[in-house]
């Protein structure tokens, strides 16, 4: 939201480690993890209040490749085709 949150990235963490534990039984490996933000000038930024959740996905599935996020508002509405897609065949393109 225009600035950096690492106490948010930390607490996420925390989170996930917490329903990680919940759901698998078992202790999330943690070290293998950074924890950090970036400047909103370093990342694609929403233009309007109805893409926070398709620019979640989009910035998820860039950092899990280990792409630049380049994308940008004019993406969203083919992000949002290609996650319809993907959800009604249960399958990633």
């Amino acid at each position: 939201m225009g600035h950096r949150h690492d106490d948010i990235c930390g607490l996420l963490l925390h989170y996930l480690k917490e329903e990680h534990k919940v759901k698998k039984g078992r202790e999330l490996e943690g070290t293998k993890w950074s924890v950090g933000s970036l400047r909103a000038t370093e990342i694609p930024q929403q233009k309007n209040g109805s893409d926070c959740g398709v620019f979640a996905c989009k910035y998820a599935d860039y950092i899990a490749k280990g792409s630049p996020l380049t994308f940008k508002q004019c993406h969203m509405p083919i992000f949002r085709k290609v996650m319809i897609w993907e959800i009604l065949n249960q399958k990633l393109l």
